[in-house]
């Protein structure tokens, strides 16, 4: 129902092409606004633009504007610092212009009004958004006539199509670049949108409306206050005897081998913030299997193809999570695979099942897939182990050769075998989820519940073993390396509104 899979299924959009359009505003003062759309199309795009141009008034034709979407967009404002709204005078264009001009009423520097982003929380101030944003659709966005639409191509794009040949007279020089227009109606064509939305009845496509992010919250919550010594007196599950010893404590252990840990001194790396208690949250789910130490060169390659491509299929939940400050890292190092999930204290639970579910699953998805996988995650996978430390030159070329030898089915088979070889895990978290009240350890708690159900249904119960055979237990402290958070743009901003700065007189460099 997205605007990309529209193009994408009639291939005028390359495939990832996830986020479309591009949406920037080069130009932002006083009563001028401009924003731009950005959509990179295929050479079949190009040609069939008036058909892309119609698609995107279509999409903007089914906006409508709700509370509870702006409510969560200023949410997400709020998350990410955005508490100066880009309206001039801004703090950028104050400061400059005192700098330069001083203050002096003749020149009204420090005079003018500076707009804060509403909280999710005013009411009023919702309404009066929602209400401003549904003019401002109606009046200009959905209005052809208020739009300049520029399609820009190569030599090859223009050969392909019937413009008129670039030493043709009817081609213009732009003044300044010395680069070669030319004026098209790509509006005027009635007949190309009315074929465009007779084809998207018949194909039973519906370009849908902005549906609410269920990774996102309409507010935020305060942070939590710590109850250490109520958690300490009970309320929570007792350690197990004969499971393995571990230097932290509390501990807490769940049925079968799964262990659930709540340091008080190590902490996870994790994007710089600010040093202010706030509601954001990390968890880590050690899978403990001794497969990866153990591997051989082919089944590391697999099993790194296996990761790779897990990645790739996690792209859209990663893309919906960015919104709300959510991200992920999957690793593989000698006590088995490490799972790390970044966000806030509201839904960095929710983030983590639905993760969990792709990742038990993705296996079954390469199975019913196509025999290979796409170039860019082969060149991803070879990218990752050009990049391993402390292996040997020969090791490195088996790696890389296996990997370009692995097939989809043979890496889905290494990921079989890889979770069915997993005997236990060991969570624990940090931050707002856990800072230490009985209802934040009692949420950590029941999550790590929740998380084994996941696996355990797909995978089936960790195999009975003797002692002897367990795999390694770490220390907490071998676990906290550092992650690689996918994607990088979910780490908040720790500026109030440096994201929101505008190149408002030509005075900042973009």
């Amino acid at each position: 129902g997205s605007l990309y899979f529209f193009l994408f299924r009639r291939g005028w959009v390359p495939r990832g092409s996830i986020g479309i359009p591009k949406v920037s505003v080069p130009v932002e003062v006083s009563g001028f606004q401009m924003i731009k759309l950005e959509i990179l199309l295929t050479l079949e795009g190009f040609i069939n633009k008036s058909a892309v141009v119609a698609a995107v008034y279509e999409a903007l034709d089914g906006v409508k504007v709700s509370r509870e979407l702006v409510t969560q967009w200023a949410t997400v404002a709020k998350l990410f610092g955005y508490a100066l709204a880009s309206r001039p005078p801004d703090a950028v264009e104050l400061s400059q212009d005192t700098h330069t001009y001083g203050v002096d009423p003749v020149w009204s520097i420090g005079h003018g009004n500076w707009y804060r982003f509403p909280s999710p929380e005013d009411r009023p101030a919702m309404r009066a958004l929602v209400k401003s944003l549904s003019n401002t659709l109606d009046n200009t966005i959905r209005d052809p006539d208020c739009s300049v639409i520029i399609a820009t191509a190569g030599p090859r794009a223009l050969a392909e199509t019937s413009l008129p040949l670039l030493t043709s007279t009817k081609w213009n020089v732009e003044p300044i670049s010395g680069g070669l227009f030319l004026y098209e109606d790509m509006l005027g064509l009635a007949s190309r949108v009315e074929e465009l939305v007779l084809t998207r009845i018949i194909n039973r496509e519906e370009l849908l409306r902005p549906v609410f992010n269920p990774l996102v919250p309409l507010t935020l919550r305060s942070t939590r206050l710590s109850d250490v010594e109520g958690v300490l007196n009970g309320n929570l599950p007792q350690q197990r005897r004969g499971l393995p010893r571990i230097k932290e404590d509390p501990i807490f252990a769940l049925q079968d081998d799964w262990i659930v840990l709540f340091p008080e001194t190590l902490r996870l790396p994790m994007p710089r913030g600010p040093p202010e208690s706030s509601y954001r949250s990390a968890l880590v789910i050690q899978l403990l299997s001794a497969r990866p130490a153990r591997a051989r060169f082919r089944q590391a390659a697999q099993g790194e193809l296996w990761k790779i491509s897990l990645e790739a299929e996690l792209e859209d939940l990663a893309e919906s999570g960015a919104l709300g400050a959510l991200a992920y890292d999957i690793s593989f190092n000698k006590y088995g695979m490490r799972v790390a999930v970044l966000g806030i204290s509201q839904n960095v639970s929710s983030y983590a099942r639905r993760l969990f579910r792709r990742l038990v699953r993705h296996s079954e998805v390469l199975l019913s897939g196509d025999e290979y996988f796409r170039r860019t995650v082969y060149d991803a996978a070879i990218s990752e182990v050009s990049r391993l430390r402390g292996i040997s030159p020969q090791r490195r070329r088996q790696l890389i050769s296996s990997i370009r030898r692995s097939s989809a089915y043979e890496a889905s088979v290494e990921g079989i075998a890889l979770l069915k070889s997993c005997d236990g895990a060991i969570c624990f978290a940090q931050g707002d989820i856990a800072h230490g009240s009985i209802g934040s350890r009692t949420e950590v708690l029941d999550l790590a519940l929740q998380l084994k159900d996941i696996f355990e249904k797909a995978v089936g119960p960790s195999p009975t073993k003797s002692t002897s055979t367990r795999p390694a237990v770490p220390d907490i402290s071998e676990l906290l390396y550092q992650p690689v958070w996918k994607p990088h743009a979910a780490s908040p901003c720790a500026v109030a509104g440096v994201s929101l700065v505008a190149d408002t007189c030509g005075r900042l460099k973009r």
